[in-house]
């Protein structure tokens, strides 16, 4: 994609080895991510809503708490793993994820609403979204992608010469075990 000023500076940024590499290091010392370690970021959408229209959305509020508990979770057992949420600058569930990992003592993810998504996106080795245009942004850079969706639907796996790979996930009672494969997956 070409004369989108967005979509140029990722490119830009991902063909730029030397300008990758600085910024991958300046992100895992602002946020205190071990070298060693990958990096999953989680994008969180405004649409982060439970009107029940569409499969992007939340059928219940209960499915908010679920989903990061979820997520934090399986991200809290991957000890090789670093988890980034970035939520949606209107997000109104700011306080939820923080809340979580201090009552599970998760000391392998932060929370953080500020912040250059170009840079931290630059940085990841995954992304994990809702309804978020960051996952778009995310496969132009060609990261893999996991799509979190509430309603019928199960694993699909997208993977062409483009290297472009969106992987959608239903949560459900079983998530922890069926999301900690698929980011093994992906990390293989």
């Amino acid at each position: 994609i070409t004369g989108a000023h967005r979509f140029d500076r990722y490119i830009y940024i991902n063909n730029n080895k030397k300008l990758k590499k600085e910024i991958k290091n300046n992100i895992y010392k602002k946020y205190n991510v071990e070298k060693n370690k990958k990096l999953i970021v989680f994008a969180t959408g405004h649409g982060n809503l439970f009107h029940g229209r569409s499969p992007y959305t939340f059928e219940t509020p209960n499915d908010i708490e679920k989903m990061y508990y979820c997520v934090l979770n399986t991200v809290k057992h991957m000890k090789d793993s670093y988890l980034i949420i970035k939520l949606h600058p209107n997000d109104p569930q700011i306080f939820l994820p923080e809340e979580i990992i201090k009552h599970y003592s998760i000391k392998n993810a932060i929370v953080i609403q500020k912040g250059n998504t170009e840079f931290i996106l630059a940085a990841s080795d995954c992304v994990i979204t809702t309804t978020s245009g960051t996952g778009l942004e995310a496969m132009i850079v060609e990261k893999p992608v996991i799509q979190l969706k509430f309603r019928k639907l199960i694993v699909i796996v997208i993977e062409k010469r483009t290297k472009i790979r969106l992987y959608f996930l239903r949560l459900d009672f079983n998530i922890r075990v069926k999301f900690f494969f698929l980011i093994n997956i992906i990390f293989l």
